[in-house]
């Protein structure tokens, strides 16, 4: 690393966090390395077409809506959307409904209540035959 000391890991010095605020290509990059789970080397060794690739999708998750999942331009009729792009359909999740359960019963018990919350265990007895120890 230039001007860096030794053992000092490359990108660790002062002035990183600056070099992201000043280049958000490097950013993105970053971001999509993240999400991928890979080193930034690995991603700049991909084709330039799979790098886009990969940057377009990110840049595509990243607009849709954190509830609902789909992007305004799908509902924009300017670019292309449609007003009814989607219809909203019910539909039952086991899991979901065994936490609810959870929730209400934990939120009835005043004495575990507060700071707790449900998470769903698999089952043993679901694997092995025999109920969870």
């Amino acid at each position: 690393m230039h001007g860096g000391h030794p053992g000092q890991r490359a990108g660790s010095g002062v002035h990183a966090p600056k070099r992201l605020d000043a280049d958000p290509g490097l950013a993105l990059e970053l971001a999509v390395c993240h999400h991928y789970l890979i080193p930034h080397s690995a991603f700049l060794s991909w084709s330039a077409e799979d790098r886009d690739k990969a940057i377009w999708q990110h840049i595509r998750k990243r607009q849709a809506c954190g509830s609902c999942g789909t992007r305004p331009e799908e509902w924009d009729e300017t670019r292309g959307g449609d007003r009814n792009a989607y219809i909203a359909e019910p539909e039952r999740c086991r899991g979901c409904e065994v936490k609810q359960a959870g929730e209400e019963a934990l939120a009835s018990d005043k004495d575990r209540g507060r700071g707790a919350r449900i998470v769903l265990i698999r089952n043993r007895k679901e694997v092995t035959g025999h109920g969870r120890p």
